[in-house]
């Protein structure tokens, strides 16, 4: 048997590597031992034959897989399994003779379970390796072909493993193309649709591939870019040099999560490379073709000379003598250093670092700022010192400009121009690790611009836009040069305020910011409001890191919008219960939406004068899984929350004309059903369509339905949007109640402007009736005021025998309370139309 351990240890490498595992083994029969030709992690050379783990389970030369061995009855009894090291995956590929009899395996093994099992790439890997040993096992007993088929198989191991990264390519750490640009395409000779079925490392040449695959393997972990050079093969059999450069991509904890590979063709230099190497004179005609500088630098005698390409990228007149100092004058500072450090008599037997070095240039002619990639070559004298240096220039600058801009794109708004989440993380991180060492404080304003999503229903984007760009300038103005302005999202901003020696400065910027948004603003002629809700927190104080620094700032941001908006909250450890009661309810009502537990509950109205029912009203109620039914109030936020506002109401909408239809085919008269809705609701222009929409698909008319709104809509500047939808719904028959009559800001002419048909007396007036003389004066002025007006007076929250008796001698129309009647669910009120109790 062959006796090279290295050639066999090094396929156990190769198996361990390719299946990603710790260990790995290369065994074959001898007699009744199984000798060990190569292992990794192991320690041992042989083990009884009766006692190996894989041998007795290989079924007609078929590879062997076990994602978990300690749950499968062939193997979870085995010491090797049981006991230490307690194996559980395995992938195996038999070996065997001629005759179909299995001697050996090749395996990889690992300590933990494997449940997805390896990819078919690395099944394909452990199946070549196999090939490549018994080609190995065969040379055995040949003489001198021996060490021939050991070096065969050498050269055959340094190309198992392939993966390409190539062109301007985004991809993930699971070789899946997130993005490919027409470059790459044009390149390959293949489009995109193709490319992705296609494993890309059959595309590159094998031995670039083992090299890429290593910077990628020693890079990864501290996401660090790196550079290589390799070859590309072309459709039509031809190979094209491509130079690679990576980085990586993080997540928002700063964790690699893919790459993106910049490349670029360079057969021109490879090409210009071999001709330098054969002849000086070939070297110039390449040169040019590739439309190449070449710079040649007697480093002995000082003497300089360059290529008409390279004096024209410099902008050097015709005919301008060639001089090292003219060479280096043309170079920014920091490239000029860089050179200088080429020209130090480098050691010839140390090469410079290979790949493409680019440095900035400014024109002799026009003075315009340009890129340039420069490779260079140092050869040594006769007496093995430094000789001469040799440098290749072309000009990248249209390629570093696109770069750029890919890059500021991908770090900014480009809306308002300023930073976007991902550079604001970036430059957080770095705010605090310098002020960690320096000892400073690292301020963090987070800003929520109140009612965009208001002024954008309203007057439309356009004015949307105009209110984010003057907040924008607004902020720059203040903000110290320093500072770190970054748009987060729709409506939100944050202000990174490095080296501060304490909160003071980070809080008169704040009012300072507060006190210019109460300045309006006008488009159109439509005023529009710039203000913003701040929340603050200060490093070290509040966080000491920016994940914690952010998210206490969040939370502070949460206090000051719930505190009524267009204040400033610094961040209080207390305030973070707050916000998971926030979250938690909003998450509340979320799952009652998508679990269907939204409940209309109905409370009767009943003529005080008859005591008949004349209707109801439908109260939001919603199913708890475990608390069963529970008020609006366990949900508060999300009633607050616009997106989650209009779904409920919507849905209460829908669950309401579905009752009433029900009703009027049982034959039952209920009057109508009074719905509330809420401020958000007259922000869609299309609410009244919607709402006549959902009764219509339901077949219920519209003067069964009452729609409930408070005094808030109709003021302000969306009064003539409120005033469109109301009337569009009364025309259609819908009644019109404005509800807590009298404890805003209601006045004479609302009840002239709207469509009203109803009045609702607020149930804090009934409540101290028997005791605030007051009140009961206000009661009285409402109903007087409905009975000039022929507006129907409804009071709520009547509990008592005495109130119902004040409103009656008062010739209130309508009453509403618990004394009357409870909310009940559907059922009940049904019981309540036919009869079964009365209130």
């Amino acid at each position: 048997m062959p006796t090279d351990a290295e050639v066999f240890t090094t396929f156990a490498r190769m198996a361990a590597d390719c299946m990603g595992v710790p260990l790995a083994a290369v065994a074959v029969a001898d007699g009744e031992r199984l000798r060990f030709l190569g292992e990794i992690g192991f320690g041992i050379t042989e083990t009884p034959l009766s006692a190996s783990l894989l041998m007795p389970h290989f079924r007609a030369g078929q590879p062997l897989t076990v994602l978990d061995m300690s749950r499968d009855a062939r193997f979870s009894a085995h010491p090797l399994v049981a006991g230490a090291p307690a194996l559980r995956f395995a992938a195996a590929v038999p070996l065997a003779g001629s005759d179909g009899r299995v001697f050996g395996f090749v395996a990889g093994l690992d300590t933990a379970p494997h449940l997805e099992g390896p990819t078919e790439t690395q099944a394909q890997m452990l199946q070549g390796l196999a090939s490549l040993l018994l080609a190995c096992l065969a040379a055995q007993g040949r003489g001198r072909e021996t060490e021939r088929a050991l070096q065969e198989a050498r050269r055959c191991l340094e190309a198992i493993s392939s993966q390409a990264l190539v062109g301007i390519l985004h991809q993930d750490f699971n070789g899946r193309i997130l993005m490919v640009n027409e470059r790459f395409c044009a390149l390959a000779g293949r489009s995109a649709k193709v490319l992705r079925r296609v494993p890309l490392e059959r595309l590159m040449h094998l031995r670039d591939w083992r090299k890429l695959r290593e910077l990628f393997d020693m890079n990864r972990p501290t996401g660090q870019p790196f550079s290589t050079e390799v070859r590309w093969a072309r459709p039509d059999g031809s190979m094209l040099w491509c130079a690679v450069d990576v980085s990586f991509v993080r997540d928002e904890t700063g964790k690699p999560v893919s790459l993106v590979a910049f490349m670029h063709d360079i057969t021109w230099y490879k090409k210009a490379k071999a001709a330098l190497n054969s002849s000086e004179e070939r070297f110039r005609l390449a040169t040019k073709a590739a439309r190449l500088g070449v710079a040649d630098y007697h480093l002995p005698t000082g003497a300089f000379s360059w290529s008409d390409e390279l004096r024209a990228m410099v902008g050097a007149p015709e005919g301008t003598k060639p001089s090292l100092r003219l060479a280096l004058a043309v170079l920014e500072p920091e490239a000029r250093r860089t050179v200088r450090n080429w020209l130090l008599k480098p050691d010839p037997n140390v090469p410079l670092r290979e790949g493409a070095h680019y440095i900035r240039i400014r024109r002799l002619d026009n003075g315009a700022l340009r890129w340039l990639e420069v490779r260079v070559w140092a050869s040594a004298a006769d007496d093995g010192e430094s000789g001469r240096l040799v440098l290749t220039t072309r000009d990248v600058t249209e390629e570093k400009n696109s770069e750029e801009r890919v890059l500021w794109a991908s770090e900014h708004d480009p809306l308002t121009g300023l930073a976007n989440r991902r550079l604001f993380l970036k430059r957080l991180s770095a705010a605090v690790q310098q002020a960690e060492t320096e000892r400073s404080h690292v301020g963090l304003l987070l800003f929520d611009l109140d009612k965009l999503k208001q002024t954008n229903d309203t007057l439309g984007h356009e004015a949307g836009d105009f209110l984010l760009r003057t907040f924008v300038e607004r902020l720059q103005g203040l903000r110290r040069e320093e500072d770190t302005l970054a748009r987060l999202g729709g409506d939100e901003f944050a202000l990174i305020m490095p080296n501060l020696s304490g909160s003071q400065q980070m809080l008169d910027l704040a009012q300072t910011v507060l006190e210019q948004m109460r300045e309006r603003l006008t488009f159109e002629g439509h005023a529009i409001e710039c203000r913003a809700s701040i929340g603050a927190s200060l490093y070290p104080e509040h966080g000491r890191d920016a994940n914690n620094l952010q998210r206490n700032a969040d939370v502070a941001l949460y206090r000051a919008k719930a505190q009524g908006r267009c204040r400033l909250v610094v961040f209080e450890p207390e305030m973070r219960s707050e916000l998971q009661l926030h979250t938690s309810m909003l998450s509340m009502a979320r799952q009652a939406l998508d679990t269907g537990n939204i409940v209309p509950y109905f409370q009767p109205k009943i003529a005080l004068d008859t005591g008949k029912l004349v209707g109801f009203e439908a109260l939001l109620r919603w199913r708890h899984p475990r608390r069963g039914i529970q008020g609006p109030a366990q949900i508060a936020a999300a009633l607050e929350d616009q997106d989650l506002a209009v779904a409920i109401s919507e849905r209460m909408f829908a669950l309401v004309a579905a009752q009433m239809r029900a009703w009027l085919d049982a034959g039952y008269e209920f009057g109508h059903v009074a719905v509330n809705a809420s401020a958000v609701e007259f922000l869609r222009d299309n609410f009244a369509e919607r709402v006549l929409g959902q009764l219509q698909e339901a077949g219920v008319p519209p003067r069964y339905l009452e729609l409930e709104v408070t005094e808030s809509v109709l003021l302000g500047h969306q009064s003539d949007r409120s005033d469109r939808i109301l009337r569009t719904l009364s025309n259609a028959g819908v009644r019109i109640a404005l509800d807590d009559f009298g404890t805003g800001f209601a006045s004479l002419s609302h009840l002239k402007r709207f469509p009203v048909d109803t009045i609702k007396i607020d149930q804090s007036f009934v409540r101290d009736l028997e005791n605030d003389p007051f009140g009961g004066a206000i009661i009285r002025a409402v109903i007087s005021l409905g009975q000039s007006l022929g507006i129907c007076v409804v009071a709520e929250g009547i509990e008592t025998q005495a109130q119902a008796d004040f409103l009656l001698a008062h010739q209130c129309d309508v009453g509403q309370g618990y004394f009357l009647g409870r909310p009940a669910a559907a059922m009940a009120a049904e019981n309540l139309l036919q009869g079964v109790y009365a209130a």
